[in-house]
């Protein structure tokens, strides 16, 4: 497990970094799950 983590802490990307830094700085606001799975859903997947 130790070595899993050093792995994943030390291979991540900008944009893995970005959304991490994006999710500390707007912690406060209330999200609706609802809607954001409604958006994902809606967004085209490549099969």
């Amino acid at each position: 497990m130790k070595r899993l983590k050093t792995y994943l802490r030390n291979s991540m990307k900008e944009s893995r970094l970005n959304g991490l830094k994006k999710l500390y700085i707007y912690n406060n606001i209330r999200l609706d799950v609802e809607t954001i799975i409604d958006e994902i859903s809606e967004k085209l997947r490549r099969l």
